[in-house]
């Protein structure tokens, strides 16, 4: 089973969420993550993940406060641009609205 992990938090959170991954693993699935652009390096030091993908937090939120249009634009073109890997599931770990509305 393919998962993909949106974690959009802080840099500790997301380290924190190594077991998930090898969890993923252990059980014979693959998992690729969304996280925000800031911590992209982080994301290097975890291990059993397929796929990193790197959400523009700033520039989102820049784009927010120019008007939404603006935004939802960003938005989608960041999604177009995640070539077509079916995921089987999602699991969101960010507890905030927003992001349970990525997902």
């Amino acid at each position: 089973m393919h998962t993909l992990v949106i974690n959009l938090t802080r840099f500790g959170d997301l380290l924190q969420t190594q077991p998930v991954f090898s969890g993923l693993r252990r059980r014979g699935g693959s998992a690729g993550l969304v996280c925000l652009d800031s911590f992209r390096g982080a994301a290097g030091l975890l291990r059993d993940v397929d796929q990193v993908r790197v959400l523009p937090g700033a520039r989102l939120l820049a784009q927010l406060d120019r008007g939404w249009p603006l935004a939802v634009e960003e938005l989608t073109s960041w999604l177009d641009q995640g070539g077509q890997t079916p995921f089987d599931r999602i699991v969101n770990l960010t507890p905030t609205l927003s992001a349970r509305l990525l997902s």
